[in-house]
């Protein structure tokens, strides 16, 4: 199949009558060719402004996350989701200095042959965790910690999940990817304290046990439609579950609450810089001051936020919306952790708006057909 590879997905029907060996070539031919146009034509002449606007915002906000909020709204929340956090950090913090607390928690790190080992122990740390409280059911699929692949690591900077495919067997194992810094300094950010809420993210029972459980689901568009309020709502819900069953000590929950925090930044700074009401300039500085980012650090994800417009908000806005459903849920159900969990798993990757909508009414379980 030339420069392609084999694309035919296992078990599938070869396209005999129609196929021809150089498509994928010429595939590749003219892919070539666009990426030229883009980089020697389109580029040297774009002078466009990234900002969606408010009205088209709002209308993204409603149509891809089914939400009712204005972006004005959203800001605002997450305004309050800013000082709430503030608040959190600086009762756990001695003398309520936080940034000092994290800053000498940041200090005990592995070296470089030590990365992948403390992620490791700290991902089986997690996953007994969640067997112990009985938080969700696993559904057994292996997981791997791994170095990311060289080629990846200029756009995965720091970790990252694979899962088996949408339509795969699981028979394979999901992937926990760890970038490698390129320096010393760089393993300040895989301090032993971070590396606990990033592997409850990824991990166990973040999204390594969030995408094998949706992949069982018979529901082909429970798996295949994606709203990131669900997919990182759930990581982040899950970094603040394992709080709640004491999965960290008091340096590891102080880093959980930190990275807390540079969520809720990004929700203002989301609706900030796509409805025009904040410059790149001014979404830098707040990330550095408020989540305490270094400035390159935060340069590279307010570049990342201007092309990807209602995606950086949600992962504190999903949790936030995962954690009312829960209360409400148990309210009008009963049940525990593991079966709610397990309920609003069924519901795979759809936005959580349309999971409550559904497991508030009537028997609050959901019986998923098998397309739709």
């Amino acid at each position: 199949m030339g420069r392609l590879g084999p694309i035919r997905p296992r078990g599938a029907p070869v396209a005999r009558p129609h196929h021809r060996p150089d498509d994928a070539d010429a595939a590749a031919d003219a892919l070539a060719a666009f990426g030229a146009w883009l980089t020697d034509e389109l580029a040297p002449q774009a002078r466009g402004h990234f900002p969606l606007g408010e009205e088209a915002l709002g209308r993204l906000l409603a149509d891809h996350h089914l939400l009712d909020e204005s972006p004005a709204a959203v800001a605002a929340r997450g305004e309050a989701l800013c000082a709430r956090t503030d608040e959190a950090m600086a009762e756990l913090a001695p003398q309520g200095d936080w940034r000092a607390a994290l800053h000498e928690a940041k200090q005990h790190r592995p070296d470089h042959e030590g990365l992948l080992p403390a992620y490791r122990e700290a991902a089986e740390r997690m996953t007994a965790r969640c067997a112990e409280a009985g938080v969700v059911t696993d559904p057994g699929v292996p997981l791997t910690v791994e170095a990311t692949p060289e080629f990846l690591r200029p756009m995965l900077s720091y970790a990252a999940y694979l899962a088996p495919g949408a339509f795969d067997e699981l028979a394979g194992a999901g992937r926990f990817w760890v970038t490698p810094p390129g320096d010393d300094g760089g393993l300040t950010d895989h301090n032993f304290a971070t590396i606990q809420s990033v592997s409850a993210h990824e991990g166990y029972p973040g999204h390594h046990l969030q995408l094998t459980a949706v992949g069982r689901n018979p529901g082909i568009a429970r798996r295949m439609r994606v709203s990131t309020l669900m997919t990182e709502g759930w990581g982040l819900y899950c970094e603040e579950l394992m709080a709640e069953v004491g999965a960290y000590d008091d340096a590891a929950r102080l880093a959980q609450l930190a990275m807390t925090k540079l969520r809720a930044v990004r929700i203002c700074v989301d609706m900030g810089l796509q409805t025009g009401a904040m410059s790149p300039e001014e979404a830098v500085d707040r990330l550095a001051h408020e989540a305490d980012l270094a400035r390159s650090t935060a340069a590279g994800e307010v570049d990342r936020y201007t092309f990807t417009p209602d995606q950086p908000f949600t992962y504190l806005y999903g949790a936030e919306q995962i954690r009312e459903l829960r209360a409400a849920w148990r309210a009008r159900h009963g049940g525990g952790l593991r079966a709610f969990h397990d309920e609003l798993l069924r519901y795979g990757h759809f936005p959580p708006e349309l999971a409550a909508e559904r497991m508030l009414a009537g028997s609050g379980r959901s019986e998923p057909e098998e397309s739709p």
